[in-house]
This record gives structure tokens, C-alpha cells and sequence, in this order.
């Protein structure tokens, strides 16, 4: 099914941006692009706090690039803000998540584009953005059958095991006493807790 692969979702919206100026007198497509640039990454992104995101990026598309003849040269009719994003569920509750954990960063981004209604309005949020969507025709999702925190829990386990192998090898780790290490070590990692998104 488009969009899906097992439990994972595929989106892509693409959101045209407005022309001219920004209040600031940047243009928009430049005052959105420093907005992108100032967005921290690893666990201190928004995105991060939008749970069972596996991955996600934003990129501004100025045209369509000319292949050469024989091709046709087309050019869009504006700039267009490009997101790709791969989650856990389905995509209602998503996008809910995103506006309601992430609504200051949704306002600088998508303040730059033509139509965007804000965050404040659910129904107005829910339906710009599907307004926006492309489907994801040909999505293969690299853990399509696992949750986020499924895949974060095994990254963790072999983090772990690396470790735990490592420290425990040489000829004076005899089956005796590597044994009850290694039933230690397999209590530790189920009690483990699960790692924090964009952590790992």
C-alpha cells in the first residue's frame, strides 16, 4: 500500500513558498532556510520530542533541474518546501503529535509558505498539511516492522554486547567465570531503559 511499508509510515508534503518578503524584508525563501539552519539536531530537536519519529528532514526546492535535450524544460511556479518523514502509525495522529510538540518551530517553518493556517486550529493544521502531501508511491521503510523504540532498544543491545565482548576476552576467561558474567550482563540489558530518541 502507498505510504506504508509493515507499521511504518512514508510521508512527503510539499508546501509552495510564498514570494517576496518576510516583515524583516528577507526574502522567504532565504528567511526560511536560516530558520532550518538555526533547528538543533541529535536529541535537542523538535523532532525528537515527536514520538515515534524514525527519521525526518526539510529541504527548500528552488526549481527542477534540466536534464538536456530531448528533455521538456519545465520550471515550478515557486519554490516549494520539500519534508520527508518516516514514523511509527498512521498519519492523523502524527501530524497531531508535530503540532502540539513542536508548534514554535511549525510557525517559523511553515509561516514561509502559501496557505498555512497555523497551529492553532487542529482541523486547519490536519487538513493544510494533507492538502500538501505527495504520495509516497515506492516507500521501503529500513524497520518497517519495528516501533522506534523497538529499534532503539536493539541499537542499545548491540552497543552493549560490543562492549560486554570486549571486556571480557583473553584466556583467562574460562567458561566458569565468563558464564555467570554473561547472566549478569543479560538482567542488565532487559532492565535496561529504553534510550531516548536521536540519542543512539
Amino acid at each position: 500500500m502507498a505510504n506504508k511499508s509493515g507499521q511504518a509510515y512514508g510521508l512527503t508534503l510539499l508546501s509552495p513558498i510564498l514570494a517576496g518578503t518576510d516583515p524583516s524584508g528577507d526574502p522567504h525563501h532565504m528567511a526560511l532556510r536560516a530558520a532550518l539552519s538555526e533547528m538543533p539536531n541529535g536529541p535537542q530537536s523538535p523532532l525528537a520530542a515527536v514520538a515515534g519519529t524514525h527519521l525526518a528532514r526539510w529541504v527548500v526546492i528552488d526549481d527542477v533541474p534540466f536534464p538536456g535535450v530531448p528533455s521538456h524544460e519545465d520550471h515550478l511556479a515557486s519554490r516549494y518546501l520539500l519534508f520527508t518523514a518516516c514514523f511509527d502509525g498512521e498519519l492523523v495522529p502524527y501530524l497531531e503529535a508535530m503540532r502540539t510538540g513542536m508548534p514554535g518551530w511549525l510557525e517559523q517553518i511553515y509561516g514561509h509558505c502559501i496557505g498555512y493556517p497555523g497551529t492553532a486550529d487542529s482541523g486547519a493544521f490536519r487538513r493544510y498539511m494533507v492538502s500538501c502531501q505527495v504520495e509516497t508511491s515506492f516507500f521501503v521503510a529500513a524497520y518497517g516492522a519495528a516501533t522506534l523504540p523497538a529499534v532503539l532498544r536493539a541499537l542499545d543491545a548491540q552497543r552493549r554486547m560490543i562492549a560486554f565482548i570486549q571486556s571480557h576476552q583473553g584466556p583467562t576467561w574460562t567458561g566458569d567465570r565468563l558464564q555467570p558474567e554473561f547472566r549478569k550482563f543479560l538482567v542488565q540489558l532487559e532492565q535496561a531503559p529504553t534510550p531516548a530518541p536521536a540519542t543512539l
